[in-house]
């Protein structure tokens, strides 16, 4: 009869619950652009400042930068990629 490697079930603790409320605010955003997106909507006059320190805290591995900030403004406002709101567009092209 094989043996079978089972974990034994954990109590959560105060600290184990806040890293998994954590988990659980990180694991609605899976990407960068799914949180990059999100800003927008929440400030589309957002500085590329603003948004690369959100983005690196996130995603602390990422090398988000400028110029991805530039391209994704370009996507939304030129391309109109994404399908934001158009209030949330025209509040970012003014």
């Amino acid at each position: 009869m094989k043996k079978t490697n089972r974990k034994q079930p954990t109590t959560v603790g105060p600290l184990d619950s806040k890293v998994m409320r954590d988990k659980a605010k990180k694991a609605t955003r899976k990407t960068i652009t799914s949180l990059v997106l999100q800003l927008f909507k929440k400030d589309p006059k957002i500085s590329s400042k603003e948004m690369i320190e959100k983005v690196k805290r996130d995603f602390p591995k990422s090398h988000f930068q400028l110029t991805h900030y530039s391209w994704f403004r370009h996507q939304i406002i030129r391309k109109g990629k994404y399908n934001l709101p158009s209030s949330v567009v025209s509040a970012m092209k003014g």
